[in-house]
């Protein structure tokens, strides 16, 4: 393949990729936490239809470079409400998740912890009884957050993942991620990349024709 087939084919996978990111959820920015958040995939692709899964949403984060989120208090556990509550359906994954000694049939209310590695002690739960394993001793070690679900909104709950639900069923399609770093190109930048892709391939198009 030659220089300026190559050239083109960066040119059209940026536009490609300015294609995708206008069409992606939106990126949030907290200023107190000096954060940025947004919604991630919770589908596994691999998984019969209506699945959902925590392992899933984690991936999904660390691909676009950050975790499932660390609540640190109930400022930033208001200001997700406030930003993805209507968004979603239900709720939305978190980074906790239970982490028992092997072997161990864990407390429900105990060895929680978060996915970043971060030590907040902030906790949510839905009161009275979260988090609860409601399926039985073990089964609920992953944690949500109620989001557009009445005055549950807001509070956390204990979930087993994967979980099925039906086709149709938009519960918990998503999990939401935290990032240091704005995980999103600004638009100028993509704009100006692309602008000195399609320059360099007029340049190397024109040293073509003189060869």
């Amino acid at each position: 393949m030659n220089k300026s087939a190559c050239i083109t084919g960066l040119i059209a996978a940026c536009l490609l990729a300015t294609s995708l990111a206008a069409e992606a959820d939106p990126i949030y920015y907290n200023p107190t936490t000096n954060h940025w958040y947004g919604l991630v995939n919770a589908v596994p692709s691999s998984s019969p239809a209506g699945t959902r899964d925590w392992l899933t949403a984690e991936a999904s984060a660390q691909a676009s470079g950050g975790h499932l989120v660390t609540i640190n208090d109930d400022p930033e556990n208001v200001w997700l409400f406030d930003t993805f509550n209507l968004r979603v359906y239900r709720g939305a994954y978190i980074g906790l998740y239970q982490d028992p000694s092997p072997g161990v049939v864990p407390d429900p209310k105990a060895d929680w912890k978060w996915i970043s590695g971060e030590l907040s002690s902030y906790r949510n739960w839905n009161p009275p009884s979260e988090p609860n394993d409601a399926m039985g001793p073990g089964s609920e070690q992953f944690g949500i957050m109620w989001l557009n679900f009445g005055l549950r909104s807001g509070y956390w709950n204990d979930t087993q993942s994967p979980k099925g639900f039906n086709v149709d069923d938009d519960s918990f399609r998503y999990g939401i991620a935290e990032y240091e770093t704005n995980p999103v190109p600004e638009p100028v930048s993509i704009v100006l990349f692309g602008t000195g892709l399609v320059g360099i391939s007029a340049l190397v198009r024109k040293k073509a024709k003189r060869s």
